[in-house]
């Protein structure tokens, strides 16, 4: 989110993130990343959570829709 340039695939999987992408095109970003994470049973660590929302904010337009 910062604009630093990185390679998120070091850090999370192309099959993880696209998991997290397609529920964040749906549902948006939501106000507390413990959301994300229950939806998904834990399976994702908090870290990877935080790297696909910053991946989508940052190739999606502002004004994200927030949901609970």
């Amino acid at each position: 989110e910062q604009g630093y340039d990185i390679d998120i695939s070091k850090f999370i999987s192309k099959q993880d993130l696209k998991k997290i992408l397609e529920h964040l095109k749906t549902k948006g970003v939501p106000a507390k990343l413990a959301t994300l994470y229950k939806k998904f049973n834990g399976k994702f660590d908090y870290h990877k959570l935080k790297l696909a929302i910053a991946h989508y904010k940052i190739n999606n337009e502002p004004g994200v829709v927030r949901y609970d």
